[in-house]
Formats: structure tokens, C-alpha cells, sequence
């Protein structure tokens, strides 16, 4: 198999709860040995020649939603091949994601515990 190609990837704060992140893959793989033949020179099944994606992101720190985070994205996967003699071709296509996230180190550290119950804390050492 001989691979060559590029991927750059790039991530950025906007401000301090508003992130992007973007990438680009550009691929030229095919296969460089085959012992029938068959294969040499031939893209491997599925594997796309270009794939970019853009991906933003909402972190909510405040409020009722505090430890949420919002995503939107979107993919794009130029043509591949379906079949190993690349006789045939899976059109491009893109994408659109949403995202919905929580961090749980913003739950209430009452939450779980039998009405009642006494919480100890414990030193820090």
C-alpha cells in the first residue's frame, strides 16, 4: 500500500466559550503490491481522496445550563471507490451534525444521596 497526502487541522477560542475547529485531508493511496495483479495501482475500497470538516462549539459556564456545550459541524467525503477493482463510485456527500454535551463536575454533590444523609469532607493532604 503507498499513502501520500495532507491533513491539517486548525483550532481556535473565539472567546472563552465559543470554539471552532476546522480540517482537510487530501489522500492518494493505492495499492502497491498485488500478486495477481488485479489491485496494483487500485484506490482501496472506501477511502476518500478529500475530507474537510468545521465544527463549532458553545460552552455554557452560567445559568440553569451551566456545564452544557452546543455543537454544530459539518463533514464533507469527496467520491469513493465501492468495490476493490474501483468499477464503481459512492457519490461525495456532506453532513450536518448537532451535538449536545454535558460535564458532569458541574452536578450538585447532593445529587444521589439518601434524604438525610450527613456528607463528611475530608481534608485535603
Amino acid at each position: 500500500m503507498l499513502a501520500k497526502g495532507l491533513e491539517l487541522e486548525a483550532n481556535s477560542y473565539l472567546t472563552d466559550n465559543r470554539s471552532l475547529a476546522a480540517s482537510l485531508t487530501l489522500l492518494d493511496m493505492a495499492f502497491s503490491k498485488d500478486d495477481s495483479g488485479e489491485l496494483l495501482g487500485k484506490t482501496p475500497v472506501w477511502v476518500p481522496e478529500r475530507q474537510a470538516s468545521l465544527w463549532a462549539n458553545y460552552d455554557v459556564f452560567e445559568g440553569a445550563l451551566a456545564g452544557a456545550t452546543l455543537g454544530a459541524g459539518v463533514r464533507h467525503a469527496g467520491k469513493t471507490h465501492m468495490d476493490s477493482l474501483n468499477t464503481d463510485q459512492v457519490p461525495a456527500y456532506t453532513l450536518v451534525d448537532l451535538a449536545l454535551g454535558y460535564d458532569l463536575g458541574y452536578l450538585n454533590a447532593n445529587l444521589g444521596r439518601r434524604p438525610g444523609a450527613t456528607v463528611r469532607q475530608q481534608p485535603v493532604r
